[in-house]
């Protein structure tokens, strides 16, 4: 964590700011969402994280790189689940 973002953190704390774990933002956040919907989920997840790192003093790079960070995360769990590729399966007889 950068020096300004430690400096935000310490100061909402400081005014007495209370937080929510992580984890219990997002159960209350699912608990909202009467039909379970996965993908209103998502979306209330993404723009909820968002707004918690614009909260602390992210900067748009920084969070730029966070969400780089997840996509890559996403991509090296989808390549463990890929089947290796077939010499033959691209050619047509």
């Amino acid at each position: 964590m950068n020096k300004e973002i430690r400096q935000s953190v310490n100061e909402n704390e400081n005014q007495g700011i209370q937080q929510q774990p992580t984890s219990k933002l997002v159960k209350e956040m699912v608990s909202r969402i009467p039909d379970g919907n996965p993908e209103k989920m998502a979306k209330m997840i993404a723009k909820t994280f968002y707004i918690e790192m614009t909260r602390y003093g992210f900067s748009c790079n920084q969070i730029i790189t966070v969400a780089s960070e997840i996509v890559g995360c996403l991509n090296n769990e989808l390549k463990k689940h890929e089947e290796p590729c077939d010499a033959d399966a691209g050619k047509r007889d």
